[in-house]
Parts: C-alpha cells; structure tokens; sequence
C-alpha cells in the first residue's frame, strides 16, 4: 500500500477517534514497519502550543495494513523507544 493511501485511512480513522467539539488531530509522524504504516498522530491544539494540557491522553499509534486501520498499543509493537509526541522528553 503506498503512503498517500494509508495517510488517508490513518486520517480518518484519527478524526473518528475526536467528540464532537473536541480538537482537531493532526498525524505528526510516519514509519514504516513490516506490519504496515504507522501514524502518530496528536490534537492540533498542541502542535501550536505545546502545552501538554492540550495534548490527547491515549493518543496510540495508529497502524494502516492491508486497507484497514487499528491503534496499537507500543507493547504491541516491541515498544517504540522515542517519545509519542514531537518535542516530548
């Protein structure tokens, strides 16, 4: 599956996660792994303030692979070792 696919289905599948009124997300990372593409993704709110009140609590990666999208937990993944959201220490 190329990227601009699974980017759409990982979009989606984000903007489902948000209540209505609630913040828009954005996908801040992408990897490539052998189960597919994997998309992290926060609120966009935090992307402008980086303020941690305003990032997503549970925010799980997302993982795209054939068609089809579900967030994964890092355990799932063998953990991930870096820090969920950009600038995160």
């Amino acid at each position: 599956m190329e990227l601009d696919e699974a980017y759409e289905i990982a979009r989606r599948h984000a903007d489902a996660k948000v209540e209505p009124g609630g913040s828009a997300v954005q996908i801040v990372r992408t990897e490539l792994r052998d189960g597919g593409w994997l998309f992290f993704y926060t609120s966009r709110r935090y992307v402008e303030t980086r303020s941690f009140l305003d990032a997503l609590g549970g925010d799980m990666p997302i993982l795209v692979a054939d068609g089809e999208a579900r967030t994964v937990p890092p355990n799932e993944l063998g953990g991930l070792g870096v820090p969920i959201h950009p600038g995160a220490t």
